[in-house]
């Protein structure tokens, strides 16, 4: 995947922790990201079109362009991690390609939910498989989230459940990219000028 092109956040308004002593360093550090990296198009995993706080105006700005992919509330953790596999899951994922090879979509993307760990972790794995990162990469970007400082621990089995849902029980003895991309043109229905499409984006 391309330097500077998809980044994975905590969300970047909504604190999860409001009691924690760390949680508005949270939200401003996804905010200087947000800013520093002049990330121009937003997938948000947790929400629908929700109030802006005015303050964030850059958030607001990707909004009223239609910068922002707004997946709903109605996709929870069992829908990543346990039933990947379902039609649930692959339109969802569809939704969110489409949104990527939307042309007026730019570069960088900001893809989030409420702590960036499970739904995002799951989505940027993905992605990341597709364009050809190796499965001990994907494990210790996704496990990265145990730094957050909340208290909280997501253990390799957790993705691995939910890429043996989508790609079946044996996918680690594969190559995981070809998977992918076989699961892309079979259960998403893109063909290859898309696929290549999207790999010029995020490459």
């Amino acid at each position: 995947m391309g330097k500077n092109n998809l980044y994975r956040s905590y969300h970047p308004f909504k604190k999860s922790r409001p009691k924690h002593p760390l949680e508005d360093q949270r939200i401003t550090m996804v905010q200087k990201l947000i800013s520093d990296k002049n990330i121009n198009s937003i997938i948000n995993l947790s929400d629908t079109n929700e109030s802006i706080p005015a303050e964030f105006k850059c958030y607001k700005n990707m909004l009223d362009n239609a910068h922002i992919l707004f997946t709903n509330k109605g996709y929870n953790y069992d829908v990543f991690y346990y039933i990947s596999g379902s039609d649930e899951f692959s339109n969802l994922i569809r939704r969110i390609i489409n949104f990527i090879l939307e042309p007026s979509n730019k570069t960088p993307f900001l893809i989030h939910c409420r702590i960036g760990t499970d739904r995002t972790g799951i989505i940027i794995a993905i992605l990341a498989a597709f364009m050809g990162a190796e499965w001990k990469d994907i494990v210790i970007d996704y496990q990265k989230s145990n730094n957050l400082g909340i208290g909280e621990y997501r253990d390799e089995k957790l993705i691995e459940y939910a890429f043996k849902e989508m790609l079946g029980a044996n996918f680690r003895d594969k190559n995981l990219e070809k998977l992918i991309t076989d699961y892309f043109k079979n259960r998403l229905n893109l063909n290859n000028d898309k696929l290549q499409k999207l790999k010029d984006k995020l490459s």
